[in-house]
């Protein structure tokens, strides 16, 4: 049954949990985008990450996703709006501009025209309220800009990485894996070009640091809670992983990773680990799993 809603007749105004509830409920893309329009007025930041995450999923399917390719122009002033409710968001808000940024991954929202402005906005409010994020908030905003094609360095070295402590790896190892994701590292256009998840099973392993330097990688399937955490595509698909093995080693004030056949610089954003490769930056994600 259609819940009822409030609204002034002079106005169109409605309630914010019951606008809340019409974005995440919208049965069709037009529906969503038409809800967004007519009530726009009366949106604040809180959803923006509750209309793009009903967006990601009504984009898959077909039908929405056929509409959405052939309608496209139609997200661009739901883009400008939410920009502009970046621009207004709050410092203590970060928690909702990460999960804002994973939910525009997730629609295929890549930082190229006409998304720079929205993707520019959610880099520029990100580094200014960084000091007071969580952790999981900033690995989360930083997974997403780089996945989206988006220069996030500015953002990185706003968020302070923290610098990995080896025998804190080590110990936690000792508990249970990490799960890598996009190892061996893809570009964000390579991952956004694949077309589900199980293509794109191997870009998962998991892996253990080991006392003395040495890397355990294996497979998803070897390890229950990766297993357990990993996308049911990967769970379906599974299989040996494309890295074998490698080491670790401290230097400087950076922990270096040599997975295969490439060099990492690690850092530890909460429960995140991010490795970036050394020969071109491309990144690696990976979440403790013990």
């Amino acid at each position: 049954r259609r819940a009822a809603v409030r609204r002034r007749p002079s106005s169109g105004w409605i309630d914010p949990a019951q606008l809340a509830t019409r974005l995440a409920t919208a049965r069709t893309l037009p529906e969503l985008l038409e809800t967004r329009r007519r009530f726009a007025p009366e949106m604040d930041f809180s959803h923006a990450p509750v209309a793009w995450s009903r967006l990601a999923r009504l984009r898959r399917r077909p039908a929405e996703r056929a509409w959405l390719d052939e309608n496209l122009p139609f997200l661009e002033p739901f883009a400008a709006h939410t920009a502009e409710l970046v621009e207004q968001s709050e410092d203590i808000e970060a928690g909702r501009r990460a999960a804002l940024a994973s939910a525009l991954v997730a629609a295929g929202v890549r930082s190229e025209p006409p998304w720079n402005e929205l993707w520019d906005a959610i880099d520029r409010r990100s580094v200014e309220s960084a000091p007071l994020s969580e952790c999981d908030e900033c690995a989360s905003v930083a997974e997403a800009l780089v996945n989206a094609g988006h220069s996030s360095q500015r953002y990185l070295e706003a968020a302070a990485p923290v610098v990995l402590l080896p025998d804190e790896m080590v110990e936690l190892s000792s508990r249970g894996p990490w799960l890598f994701h996009n190892l061996p590292p893809r570009t964000p256009a390579q991952l956004l070009a694949a077309p589900d998840a199980a293509g794109r099973a191997g870009a998962f392993a998991a892996v253990r640091f080991l006392p003395g330097g040495g890397v355990a990688v294996g497979s998803v399937e070897e390890e229950p809670r990766a297993l357990a955490a990993a996308p049911a595509g990967v769970r379906a698909r599974g299989g040996a992983p494309l890295v074998h093995g490698g080491s670790w080693s401290v230097e400087g004030q950076a922990l270096r990773l040599r997975l295969g056949e490439e060099d990492y610089t690690a850092f530890r954003r909460g429960r995140a680990l991010i490795c970036a490769r050394c020969s071109d930056g491309v990144e690696v994600f990976a979440r403790y799993e013990g």
